[in-house]
């Protein structure tokens, strides 16, 4: 989803400059495919759907840290650790190994 968001809020705003007859260019110099005639009802349209996009993606990137900050202070997993750069992850921070099936479940002792 944050990748669709990634593409997507740059093509909308391209179209969206297209259909207001403003064309645009990649660093000022190498022009970009037009994506849209020019054309203000279009231009209104693409505008809405830009910006809700683009708070969309803006939200989702709030999530993702939520989630991210949620691991490392709540669950104290280390999976925050093991993405930051240029950081290893301790055999403190590893997940225990799973048990053997004879060991998860042992019934407790009842009358016969």
């Amino acid at each position: 989803m944050l990748y669709a968001g990634l593409l997507a809020v740059p093509l909308l705003g391209s179209a969206l400059s297209d259909a207001r007859g403003q064309h645009t260019a990649w660093m000022g110099w190498l022009p970009l495919p037009h994506l849209a005639a020019t054309d203000p009802d279009l231009a209104d349209t693409l505008q809405d759907i830009h910006a809700w996009t683009a708070w969309a993606l803006g939200g989702l990137v709030l999530l993702h840290a939520s989630a991210a900050l949620w691991h490392h202070w709540v669950r104290r997993d280390g999976v925050l650790r093991a993405m930051w750069p240029g950081t290893t992850r301790r055999a403190a921070d590893r997940p225990a190994p799973p048990q053997p099936a004879s060991t998860r479940f042992q019934p407790r002792p009842g009358p016969r």
